[in-house]
């Protein structure tokens, strides 16, 4: 039972030191109200553009992780080395709300990149 114990502390061990450096990644921030306000020019636009399209990949990211943490608790579970449902339902929920969070953003890049083009369709 102490090897089994081990393991289980060891996946868990994996999965919170993806957590804590998946959190030190940093690039643009979600554009304020006022700056998607405030845009007006090609440059503005491909700015929030880039913004959205930044977050877009790190809610993929996110989803990924939470894929990934996913099949180590179904792992573990396969192995005989104990079931964890409350977090399998956990990731499976963060998984679709990144993946919707991901599909949001690249429409708002997507229409921040029309802007920027002059089409204001």
């Amino acid at each position: 039972m102490r090897t089994d114990w081990k393991r289980s502390l060891g996946v868990a061990s994996v999965v919170l030191a993806g957590f804590v450096l998946a959190g030190c990644a940093s690039g643009p921030e979600l554009p304020s109200p006022q700056q998607i306000e405030a845009a007006r020019t090609r440059a503005d636009h491909d700015g929030v553009a880039s913004a959205f399209a930044y977050q877009a990949d790190m809610a993929r990211r996110d989803a990924a992780t939470h894929r990934d943490m996913d099949r180590s608790f179904a792992a573990l579970r396969a192995i005989g080395q104990g079931a964890y449902p409350d977090m399998e339902k956990h990731c499976a929920a963060a998984i679709s709300k990144y993946e919707g969070m991901a599909t949001q953003y690249d429409r708002r890049a997507a229409d921040h990149r029309r802007m920027a083009q002059g089409d204001l369709r």
